[in-house]
């Protein structure tokens, strides 16, 4: 909506986490104006189906699922060839790979962005699963300086990204498997990243557009009884998952 009515406005700076690392990726990357970028990225969501994510042969999730269950039942004693996870995310790494026009598993659209000027830095963040560290990867034009985060628990770091980050910010624990860069494993950057604006702010960000995968309701609908059907509550009923948070 906002890149239909404002077509003119382009942010300079882009960071994500997750699939919004995807996101940033995708509209950092691709060489159309920017309105276009945002109407395809929306379309590639919406015909997005399974067999893109990950592998669905029956064959292969029966392997993982026993080799998993086997681990469980022996008390993690290694019985079966072990399992990184529970699916084959290679159809996204190839769709990545196709989406964000990558050669060699670089992200080269990103380098042209910043050279044409419209984009300062982009950056992708993922939890290290070496240190236990928040990750923030940041690909930015000369001359942008990166703050560095308080604590110890959170670092940034100037990379010229890849395939493979957008992978590890996106590695869902378990189900996705880890993703090696650069000698360390990764995963979800949601794990450990408490403040996601921070990375956009530590670059110099002052106004900021926050895109997110859950839609907020209505006063009205936030009142509204959440599980009308059921007499009792269960694990999966709305109002539980809610209070999970």
């Amino acid at each position: 909506m906002l890149a239909r009515e404002f077509p003119d406005v382009v942010p300079g700076i882009l960071t994500g986490v997750s699939a919004g690392g995807i996101n940033a990726a995708y509209l950092a990357a691709r060489p159309e104006p920017f309105a276009d970028r945002v109407e395809n990225l929306a379309n590639v969501w919406c015909g997005l189906h399974i067999n893109d994510v990950f592998r669905v042969d029956v064959r292969d999730l029966t392997s993982r699922l026993v080799r998993w269950g086997g681990r469980l039942v022996s008390g993690g004693r290694v019985i079966l060839p072990t399992s990184r996870s529970l699916v084959d995310t290679e159809p996204l790494r190839q769709l990545l790979g196709r989406l964000l026009q990558c050669e060699d598993g670089a992200i080269n659209g990103i380098g042209r962005s910043l050279a044409d000027g419209w984009l300062r830095a982009v950056a992708l963040t993922a939890s290290s699963y070496t240190t236990g560290q928040s990750i923030t990867w940041v690909q930015q034009r000369a001359g942008v300086r990166i703050l560095t985060p308080e604590g110890t628990h959170s670092k940034a770091v100037s990379e010229r990204l890849r395939v493979d980050h957008v992978m590890a910010s996106s590695a869902l624990p378990f189900f996705f498997p880890a993703v090696e860069v650069d000698g360390a494993w990764y995963g979800d950057g949601g794990i450990r990243l408490t403040a996601p604006l921070s990375p956009a702010i530590h670059l110099g960000a002052k106004k900021i557009i926050a895109v997110t995968t859950r839609y907020a309701g209505t006063r009205e609908e936030a009142a509204s009884p959440a599980n009308r059907s059921a007499a009792t509550p269960s694990a999966f009923s709305p109002a539980t998952r809610q209070s999970r948070r």
